[in-house]
Order: C-alpha cells, then structure tokens, then sequence
C-alpha cells in the first residue's frame, strides 16, 4: 500500500513537472532536486515532495495582535514581514514518520491522546512533540519553523480578521476529545487556503515568548493556533498566543514549516 501511494505520488509530480504555477512552488534551497528527493538508508525509503504543498504568502506590513483581547494579544502593531512559502496545513503523523525512518527526528510522546503509534490516525497532525522536534524535522523538509509574525501573517491576510472564517463559526475540530485529519475541515481555511489555524493543534513557532512590549526575556517559545479541546470560542481567536517551555510534548500541540527566499541567517537551526 506504502509503494502504491509512492508511485501515485511520483505520477502525480511527473505530471506537473514544468508546470508549477510559480504562485504555489516554494523555493528550493540551491542543489536540491527541484521535485523528487532521494534519502539512501537501510532500509531504502523515497522521500517524494510536489512543490505545490506550499503555500506562498505574500510579503508586506502586517497587523498583529488585538487590543481588545487577552493581556498577551496586546498591543496591535504594524510590522513587516517578508514573503515565504508556508505548509497547507499541519504535518501529520505519516509525513513526521518519513523523518523518524530517516533517522533525523526523534520519536514523538505516545501517551494519553498522542497520534503516533496510531494506524488510523496516520492522516491526523503529529502531537506530543516537543520543539526541538519541531525544529528537526522542519530543517529535514528543507524549512523553518515560523515565526510568530510569519505565522500571523498567514493566518490573517489579506484583511487582518481575527478568525479564518467569514461570518458564522464552521464545523471545526475543537470542544471535543481528539485531534481529527489535517485536511478534515477545510470551511476553516484562510483565504489563502491553509487549514488548521484556530483548531485541531496548536502549534509551535521560532519565536521566544515574549511581551509585544519588547520589555522581557523568556526561554519558552510562543505556541499559537487553537486547538481540538478548547470550548472557549476566543481562543480561537488568531491573535491568541501562549508560552510554553521548550522540551514539553503536549497532546494538544503540533506544528508546520515554512520556507524563505534565503534560508541563510535562519535562528531555527536545530541545536538539540
């Protein structure tokens, strides 16, 4: 079943190869194979990316936080951001596997509501990970963590809404008891069409959780995004943050990458 869904996936890549709008085809970083990349170990296992699972997000001044929120949203302030190419949705429990086969990710937590070690949640987000974790098998998708303002200006663009959604809240995963498939709910995509953001996981970001003030130090990274067993509707809120120690592999929390015009001077580099 593995080798069928490998070849489906390479016809599909043969299929649009030189084809790519250039919109969705993220950048690759200089020597990579543009669409297919080969990791030899034992055993042998193809690693197949389509360039069109990333997203590109367009660069400009970007409004983040909400004054009339939570104290950790405060104060809204302008700031710019660069353009970059982010993933459609969370990375699940089967891709974060291509990387633990690879050897360059450890094994996520397998306790009380964690997918891994579950068959049928192969499609669901990866939890239970820490963000070293996250950092690892971001840089083993030739990528970054976000950080919190990539991450906010993604969710929010082009109109700085405060939820992905226009009018009523959708059939989301939240207020319940488990995470649900990455692409399960895709009424609660941005306008740029990336899922995931106010439900099913939180997720982690590069950035050291600090006071917009700029007036603190912390050694916790900002976790952002709602996730599936919050019940308060404001969490979902794209402005709400919080801090979380880095080595922690909570059920509720996930991530996904980025990728940047130039890597180079990145602070996500994995250092342990």
């Amino acid at each position: 079943m593995l080798w069928n869904k490998i070849l489906t996936t390479v016809a599909v890549v043969a299929t649009i190869s030189g084809s790519i709008d250039p919109v969705l085809a993220a950048p690759k970083p200089a020597g990579s194979t543009p669409q297919i990349s080969i990791i030899s170990f034992h055993p042998p296992v193809l690693v197949v990316e389509a360039a069109s699972a990333w997203i590109k997000v367009p660069g400009g001044l970007t409004r983040v936080g909400y004054d009339n929120g939570y104290a950790c949203e405060a104060p809204e302030h302008l700031t710019w951001v660069a353009e970059f190419w982010i993933q459609p949705h969370e990375v699940t429990s089967s891709a974060y596997g291509d990387c633990v086969a690879a050897g360059a990710c450890a094994l996520p937590g397998t306790g009380p509501g964690c997918n891994w070690g579950d068959p049928s949640r192969l499609n669901h987000p990866v939890n239970c990970v820490s963000y070293y974790d996250s950092l690892h098998y971001c840089a083993f998708a030739q990528g970054d963590l976000p950080t919190e303002q990539e991450w906010e200006r993604a969710a929010r663009y082009p109109d700085d809404r405060l939820y992905p959604w226009t009018g009523a809240i959708p059939t989301l995963c939240w207020d319940g008891s488990s995470t649900c498939p990455a692409t399960a709910h895709p009424a609660g995509a941005t306008s740029l069409g990336v899922q995931g953001f106010s439900d099913n996981v939180a997720e982690w970001t590069a950035s050291p959780y600090v006071s917009y003030m700029g007036d603190a130090t912390s050694t916790r990274r900002a976790v952002r995004g709602g996730w599936f067993s919050l019940s308060n509707q404001e969490m979902l809120r794209l402005t709400y943050r919080k801090g979380v120690a880095k080595g922690v592999r909570g059920a509720h929390i996930g991530f996904r990458c980025v990728r940047r015009p130039d890597r180079a001077g990145s602070d996500s580099t994995p250092t342990g």
